[in-house]
């Protein structure tokens, strides 16, 4: 059982790493991550977790970032009075790593 916590906090280290350091959400069976801090992740499920609560989890999760980036901006661009214009950026998405055999 150590092993497997071991070896998944490694792997989010080696994700984290990879991806530049930026937002990784890391889905694992098994054991759950002993010590999520020390894998570099904000936050993880230390038992298991029913599916439909971790589905909520994320959700809410991608929320907070959303509101966090997101909505600060199109209130400055409010209090500016640029009224009318819509933002119609492009919307960055990143796509999931392919699984790789360790």
């Amino acid at each position: 059982m150590h092993m497997q916590r071991s070896l998944g906090t490694t792997v989010c280290k080696q994700l984290r790493t990879e991806r530049g350091n930026k937002d990784v959400i890391v889905l694992m069976s098994g054991n759950a991550i002993s010590d999520p801090h020390a894998a570099g992740l904000d936050c993880a499920f230390t038992k298991p977790v029913p599916k439909l609560e971790l589905a909520q989890s994320l959700l809410r999760l991608l929320w907070e970032k959303y509101r966090a980036e997101r909505l600060p901006k199109a209130a400055e661009k409010r209090s500016r009075g640029s009224r009318g214009r819509r933002d119609s950026g492009p919307v960055e998405v990143s796509s999931l790593p392919q699984k790789k055999e360790i």
